[in-house]
């Protein structure tokens, strides 16, 4: 890590602190659905945090007031008729089941609770009734109750639970709209593979079966109708693998397609500016021996045109896993996450994020598929160098260097080289200009034999071995890290076997001849997956790690200088291994564990409401990304009638000052403005820069928007304000 490394972790506000998820949620899942208004994809997270997916990345949309608790295997839909996604049902994080209903019009969540509302359930069928203009929500089930038969409809205002004379029955359902014949139309299925699904078609009245055959899938597809075609297009699914099913109104038509991919739960739409079917991520699953065996998380777009599936966009973040290298790249201002275990097998990918986005490098000549590898931040060559790891079973002790774009392998590991290992751990001597290797197993954990305590030195050409008189136990996974203001390597904890037992919480520190343990009178316990990094503002170095894993589990951060340790602060956490790099442009340390990657903030980013907007029909602003310094995505979007111009405000002051029409304006201040036109379905948008003068951490910038309509009696109509707090 360079000096540069935990600045903001130590600075000040730190009942604030906490991990920020960047990239997205693990999986689209069931929640997600396409907003046809506003031309991207809405994907609600287990956590509860609201992303779109626009431009070829995840965007997190802050905004003012309640929100949904995070939830999966719930119900969202577009309404377009009002031109909001709705939310209904799930799952939350207690396991408890949901049947609040909600709304987003790509501004704010409101909260529907007038009239009955449908028993708690997950996994329901739902679609919208274009020409009834109602939402159809069909079954599901409770959990140790069972499946669910009902029908009900949103008609904007509440629920209405519908009593037809003929049930489907509590069978799993899949659901879609039908444009060229005007109905519902919904498969369930037993989930029996050889018995094939039951197509049934609602007219608002009641349901009537259309078909007794056709897939034979286990279920987790997902449907939506070609208007162009006629044509109601089934995906995925367990047991439909290979094939693309359409129903054309009176039968199934199996269509095979070699290079469809496996897939349960995407989220497929039709895209009536392209004319295709859109199908968006999914899980892959493969079935060995009857068994079915679910894969990595996708978050690709694939493209059907009734004949041809392409892929339109690639994976926007890495697939889940674990095992996996994440480190610092200081030349580059980007961090490179490299291997683990993936889909059950050892991994070769090369993942690099830019503060931003994420980018999957395709180098033809690149490290073995390989896990628990170390790495760390060669800064004098300005490359990531990868040690060692398990490759399928072969513990290797290969030394790889990556510039960014391309991997070159530095030492084979055949001459004087460490032994083969995993778990060892790495450091650079920025002094020095060398790279220390110290400790790792050579074979299974769980045999202390197998435990090493040698360190190693790499000068950037070859290996020497650096015995001592005074050595560290034998461990894996320790935390090593250079103290540049003492000259010396700082060695803490690690693990010598499987359980929370076996995890260690001693202190040593190399001078470049010998190894000496620290022991003090206050110190870290034990830490699960402990790591150290360097603190820029006082030269410090900084310990993160978990005390314990699931709901009494903790981060702990602690600050070690001239040999005494303090602790700064601890966080709930529910997860162990937590690989931790640190964005040298955006100087915040980041974590991936390999389902979501977060940023570590002492200054969380805050959007709210200030007053109340004005006209006839009042504009909505909302902010578009997280508003943290610096965020170049970071900008204000509008939604209100198409064509009509708009005004973007933002200054440095906020305040309420009449300007007649009953419209009062919020920003006052260093005011600098943006003008645009909506485009024809009334959004408009801007990247915001935000001015120089605004641009610290903490910082409040006031926004507000007009549109200049001639109908409205002063010319304008007028949004809320915005209260924009810059987190880090």
């Amino acid at each position: 890590m360079s000096r540069v490394c935990l600045a903001l972790l130590c600075g000040s506000g730190v009942s604030a602190q906490q991990w920020v998820p960047i990239d997205g949620p693990t999986s689209f899942g069931r929640m997600a659905t396409y907003d046809w208004g506003r031309q991207r994809l809405v994907v609600f997270g287990a956590d509860g945090t609201t992303w779109e997916v626009a431009n070829g990345r995840f965007v997190p949309r802050d905004n003012a007031g309640p929100q949904p608790s995070g939830r999966r295997r719930g119900v969202m839909v577009y309404d377009f008729a009002r031109q909001h996604v709705l939310m209904f049902g799930g799952q939350d994080s207690t396991s408890a089941m949901r049947n609040d209903t909600w709304t987003w019009d790509g501004v704010r969540w409101t909260e529907h609770s007038n009239g009955p509302q449908p028993p708690v359930r997950l996994d329901a069928a739902c679609t919208y009734d274009l020409v009834r203009e109602r939402v159809v929500l069909y079954g599901g089930q409770q959990l140790f109750v069972g499946q669910l038969s009902d029908t009900w409809e949103h008609d904007g205002t509440q629920w209405i639970q519908r009593t037809p004379s003929t049930v489907p029955g509590p069978n799993t359902p899949v659901m879609t709209y039908d444009f060229a014949r005007s109905v519902t139309t919904m498969i369930t299925h037993t989930g029996i593979a050889s018995v094939p699904v039951r197509t049934w078609e609602w007219d608002g009245v009641d349901w009537t079966l259309r078909s007794t055959s056709g897939p034979t899938g286990h279920g987790n597809e997902a449907m939506a109708n070609d208007g162009f075609r006629g044509r109601t297009v089934l995906f995925g699914g367990v047991g439909n693998e290979g094939f693309v099913h359409e129903w054309d109104g009176s039968s199934w038509i199996a269509i095979p397609v070699p290079n469809a991919p496996a897939r349960v739960d995407a989220t497929v739409a039709f895209d009536p500016l392209a004319g295709r079917t859109m199908i968006f991520g999914g899980t892959d699953f493969r079935s060995f021996g009857g068994v079915t065996q679910y894969g990595p998380v996708r978050t690709d777009t694939l493209e059907w045109d009734g004949a041809t599936m392409t892929q339109a966009n690639g994976d926007l973040r890495p697939d889940s896993r674990f095992g996996h290298v994440f480190a610092s790249h200081a030349a580059r201002g980007e961090l490179v996450l490299f291997g683990g275990i993936r889909a059950q097998a050892a991994d070769d990918q090369t993942w690099v994020w830019n503060g931003t986005s994420w980018r999957l490098a395709t180098p033809t000549v690149r490290p073995s598929a390989r896990s628990f590898a170390a790495a760390c931040d060669d800064v004098a060559f300005g490359r990531v160098l990868l040690f060692g790891g398990n490759a399928s079973g072969v513990l290797r002790n290969d030394l790889w260097g990556f510039d960014g774009f391309a991997w070159t392998m530095l030492d084979a590991g055949t001459g004087t080289a460490p032994s083969p290992r995993t778990e060892a751990t790495f450091a650079f001597d920025s002094i020095r200009g060398h790279a220390f290797l110290f400790g790792g197993a050579a074979g299974p954990i769980s045999q202390p034999t197998s435990l090493r305590n040698d360190l190693w030195q790499w000068n950037g050409l070859a290996w020497t071995s650096l015995p001592s008189a005074n050595v560290p136990p034998p461990r894996a996974s320790a935390a090593l890290e250079f103290d540049p203001s003492r000259n010396r390597l700082v060695l803490f904890g690690g693990r010598i076997g499987p359980t929370s037992s076996d995890q260690l919480g001693d202190t040593w520190e190399w001078d470049g001849t010998d190894w000496q343990q620290v022991v003090t009178p206050v110190r870290p316990s034990a830490l699960f997956s402990p790591e150290l990094h360097q603190d820029a503002s006082s030269t410090d170095l900084v310990l993160i790690g978990n005390n314990g894993v699931g709901p009494s589990g903790a981060t702990e951060l602690w600050r070690y200088r001239a040999r005494t340790w303090s602790l700064l602060h601890t966080i709930a956490v529910t997860d162990q291994a937590t690989p931790c790099a640190f964005d040298h442009v955006r100087q915040r340390l980041v974590r991936n564990n390999g389902n979501t990657t977060a940023e570590w903030t002492t200054t969380p980013a805050t959007v709210t409401q200030v007053g109340a907007g004005c006209g006839a029909t009042v504009p909505e602003l909302a902010t578009l990304a997280r508003p943290r310094v610096p965020e170049a995505s970071f900008g204000l979007e509008l939604l209100d009638s198409p064509r009509l111009p708009v005004v973007f405000v933002i200054g440095d002051t906020g305040g309420s000052v009449p300007i007649g029409g009953g419209c009062a304006l919020y920003v006052l201040g260093s005011v600098q403005s943006y003008f645009a036109v909506p485009n024809l379905i009334g959004r408009s948008s801007i990247t915001l820069p935000i001015p120089p003068v605004m641009a610290w951490r903490g910082a409040t910038v006031y926004a507000q928007a007009a549109v200049l309509d001639p109908s409205s009696p002063i010319g304008l109509r007028a949004t809320q304000g915005l209260a924009v707090r810059l987190g880090d």
